[in-house]
């Protein structure tokens, strides 16, 4: 059995949204497509990188598999598929050879091999007869599409890497001036009041959602009738939800704007950079 390439990553994350932000807009990989079965608790975002693909997969409901892994910290790197010379000989050869998988803290499992070898949640290893036979190849030299492969990965390890950095990183706070400083009212009536406003926007189909991505970023996704408002509307529903997230200490702290139909940034607003700026 000879593995040829890489066929695809598969990568678990909690937002699937929020993760084709980076892939697309911070990184500038191209969205292949993305799929949802009917009647399947997830969907897929996938991104062509080379002769290898990455598939991001997230839970469309609380109670899905992959939502639940991203509640138990296993989000990331779940499983690598190969693609691999003469399958259906692969398959034979591997019918009833039995597939380890060590997780940390969790018994080991046991699968039967499909055609195709998967690496999920762990060091997976090969069966024997496999680890044998590689054991007595001797390669004379290294295969065009084994060096394609091995950028490919580490490509995608370095993208991954860069994303948990940029998530785990704080917005830097700047205070403002003297004098500057816009006096936000956080008691409990004004939040509530600020809540009903965005409960309002939400329910009312003017916005999607908001979330509050990390400390000094707020991202609110649009629906096509927030663009009909009037710019003074607009700044109105904009400041509610700026200051309920946020307190006027920091000239950094700023809503985002992204369209919720075709996921690209149109603005933000922050008060102390000239409040609403939409982008063209």
């Amino acid at each position: 059995m000879k593995i040829k390439r890489i066929e695809h990553v598969g990568v678990v994350v909690r937002d699937l949204e929020k993760s084709r932000r980076l892939w697309e807009d911070c990184f500038g990989i191209p969205l292949g497509g993305v799929e949802h079965t009917p009647g399947r608790p997830h969907k897929l975002a996938l991104y062509p990188i080379g002769e290898s693909m990455v598939e991001l997969l997230a839970g469309i409901t609380p109670d899905s598999k992959f939502a639940r892994m991203c509640d138990e910290g296993r989000a990331g790197i779940n499983h690598i598929c190969f693609e691999v010379e003469k399958h259906r000989r692969s398959a034979r050869r591997a019918q009833g050879k039995r597939h380890t998988a060590d997780r940390p803290g969790a018994a080991h499992r046991t699968r039967r091999l499909p055609h195709r070898l998967s690496r999920s949640g762990g060091n997976r290893r090969l069966p024997d007869r496999a680890r044998r036979a590689a054991r007595r190849k001797r390669a004379p030299g290294v295969s065009r599409q084994s060096v394609h492969s091995a950028i490919a990965l580490a490509v995608i390890a370095v993208v991954l890497g860069i994303w948990i950095w940029i998530e785990r990183q704080p917005v830097e706070r700047v205070s403002p001036s003297a004098g500057q400083a816009i006096a936000i009212d956080k008691s409990p009536r004004a939040q509530a009041e600020r809540k009903a406003v965005i409960d309002w926007l939400v329910d009312q189909g003017h916005v999607r959602r908001v979330d509050a991505e990390r400390a000094g970023s707020v991202r609110v996704t649009l629906r096509p009738s927030f663009y009909e408002m009037d710019e003074a509307t607009r700044k109105k529903y904009l400041h509610a939800v700026y200051a309920y997230y946020f307190d006027g200490t920091s000239t950094t702290d700023s809503v985002a704007l992204r369209d919720g139909r075709h996921g690209n940034n149109v603005g933000r607003y922050n008060p102390y950079s000239g409040g609403l700026t939409m982008y063209k």
